[in-house]
């Protein structure tokens, strides 16, 4: 699973990133955007093969208050729907 995830990440445009929060109603500013994309590329696999004990709180400063809210949820969708193949 991981592989499929690091070529889809290592692929993906900015451009594509931010499409894909916009369909999920975040509305990145261009820092947020600069940032949450950055996070993604070079953070992405400790944050899902350490997702319990991975603290968003510690990028709330990064996000508006609405993104970051959207943002937490999201996660918590996704690992609640696609966590078991993570393990």
């Amino acid at each position: 699973m991981f592989n499929l995830i690091e070529k889809y990440i290592s692929s993906m445009s900015i451009n594509v990133f931010n499409n894909m929060a916009l369909s999920k109603d975040i509305h990145f500013s261009s820092s947020e955007l600069e940032f949450a994309y950055g996070f993604i590329r070079s953070k992405w696999k400790d944050v899902l093969s350490n997702y319990e004990s991975f603290n968003l709180s510690k990028y709330k400063s990064y996000f508006s208050e609405d993104n970051f809210n959207k943002i937490s949820q999201l996660l918590k969708d996704a690992y609640l729907k696609y966590g078991h193949y993570l393990k």
